[in-house]
């Protein structure tokens, strides 16, 4: 609801200014009439108002005063000035003081609803936003929620591409599902026109956390399905996979940051292996008990005997295994643990094999098709076995300066570490290691960074710079992300940067 706020110290013209406005929607609602300027600031200090319509000559204290005084305390509040002949500087003083529009009397509906429908889409529009931000502050654990305990809210995290294990996140390939589809559009249709709900970018740039606001939970699983059909059309010609996980109930708005983190665990848990579902959070699934031990006795002998062709096969034949039947992202994780803990418990010490397991997680999670992931992950192993190949084709730093120029030609663009691999024809394993390094960084790291301190420079030009567009012209699809990249690297928020 727009609250709106009259003041007007002739109470046969504030009662008719009440009406006009309460007919322009049933969405504002004039909450309180003031005979003055000084009466309309104890309101302000008791109540929030998202409009104030003030008449512009009374006793104690005029429009003027009251919109200067706004404008400086109560900056999102709208203002209109109501005065009864015109006059140029009354109007000019007006404006100084962020004064929406001059309205002349007798007003009519006309004025009315000039004035209310710009108003009130900056006003709806401002409140989202604010509620974005809120609701990340919560998500990050940087405030404490405080809702109306009777408010609930429908809630699901949608993860395109493979569960992402790593901190390399700003190259994970399943984020191009998001420059394919419009989510925060196809949400609207959904709701049937509604802005009744809130998308923002998950712990990683291949999620999306969708709050929406729904009657009933049949409703809910109407939706998600709904969008899980849309997605993976849209997305069937890349392959890229698509897993929806939805709370199977209606949350309170304070379990906000505990539900997600178990809509996580959930989707971690029960994630089809390069594959596509909707999975309903705390539903039980099946335990199963896959035995691999031939697969993966075969690939250890290979490991011994150093024979890189049959790691190759014996690397596809095991992958190959799990996906054929059906198995669950993160038991394909276990089993592959254990093979590294296994085979290299002899060889290794503790922190080595641990840095092997992390890099297995880091290809994993990078390779947007169970072939990618065959190929990095039989590197992975072949390079383990025999260090003094592992960097044979990287023979200077000239080519970590290639690639950083490449990341920097294209820092616009949806690179992956894959793109970085197919460029420079080497295993993107292979490279991520010397580039690290070389640079003291990760690619994504890099890739940041260098988006980042592009944005500086623009907002060091253009201190009235939008922070939509900034993100956008960087290479960020989603501002808020942008937002939450630039204080981890800088430790301020953008906004706080431009006042600077």
């Amino acid at each position: 609801m727009i609250k709106v706020m009259v003041v007007e110290d002739e109470p046969p013209i504030a009662k008719s200014i009440k009406q006009l406005i309460e007919q322009f929607s049933n969405d504002v609602k004039v909450t309180h009439i003031a005979i003055n300027g000084q009466r309309a600031l104890q309101a302000l200090e008791e109540d929030e108002f998202d409009i104030v319509f003030s008449d512009i000559s009374m006793p104690v204290m005029g429009g003027i005063e009251l919109c200067k005084i706004i404008n400086q305390l109560y900056p999102n509040i709208r203002t209109f000035i109501i005065s009864g002949y015109q006059d140029f500087e009354y109007a000019r003083s007006a404006i100084r003081y962020g004064v929406s529009a001059y309205l002349l009397k007798p007003i009519t509906p006309e004025a009315i609803s000039e004035a209310l429908s710009e108003a009130i889409e900056e006003i709806k529009k401002y409140k989202k936003e604010a509620e974005r931000e809120y609701l990340v502050n919560i998500l990050n654990n940087e405030t404490t929620p405080d809702f109306d305990n009777q408010k609930m809210a429908a809630s699901m995290l949608v993860c395109a591409g493979v569960y992402p294990h790593t901190s390399e996140e700003g190259l994970l390939p399943g984020r191009i599902l998001f420059d394919i589809i419009d989510i925060e559009e196809e949400m609207r249709l959904l709701m049937n026109g509604s802005d009744d709900f809130i998308c923002l970018t998950g712990r990683s740039v291949a999620e999306r956390i969708i709050v929406f606001n729904v009657d009933t939970i049949e409703r809910v699983f109407e939706i998600a399905n709904q969008l899980f059909y849309k997605m993976t059309n849209l997305t069937a010609e890349k392959k890229i996979p698509v897993n929806i996980c939805i709370c199977g109930e209606l949350l309170n708005m304070n379990k906000l940051s505990d539900v997600f983190k178990q809509l996580r665990k959930s989707l971690k848990r029960k994630m089809p292996l390069f594959a596509s579902s909707v999975i309903i959070m705390g539903e039980d699934s099946e335990n199963t008990d896959i035995d691999c031990n031939a697969y993966k006795n075969n690939l250890i002998a290979a490991l011994q005997t150093q024979n890189f062709d049959k790691i190759d096969r014996c690397t596809d034949a095991l992958i190959s295994f799990f996906v054929d039947t059906g198995a669950k992202h993160y038991e394909l994780v276990m089993h592959l643990e254990k093979l590294l803990i296994n085979y290299f418990d002899s060889i290794f010490n503790l922190n080595k094999i641990e840095e092997l397991k992390n890099e297995m997680l880091s290809v994993l999670s990078n390779s947007l098709y169970v072939e990618e992931f065959i190929g990095e992950f039989s590197q992975l192993l072949k390079d383990a076995i025999q260090p003094e190949n592992a960097l044979e084709k990287i023979k200077s730093d000239s080519l970590c300066d290639e690639i950083a120029a490449f990341i920097r030609e294209n820092y616009k663009k949806n690179i992956s570490s894959t793109d970085i691999s197919n460029k420079f024809g080497i295993s993107a394993i292979r490279l991520a290691k010397q580039f690290k390094l070389n640079y003291g960084m990760t690619f994504s790291e890099y890739l940041n960074n260098f988006r980042i301190e592009t944005a500086k420079a623009i907002m060091r030009e253009d201190k009235n710079a939008m922070i939509k567009e900034i993100s956008s012209t960087v290479g960020f699809n989603d501002q808020y992300y942008f937002s939450k990249i630039f204080k981890k690297i800088t430790g301020i928020w953008p906004t706080q940067y431009l006042k600077q």
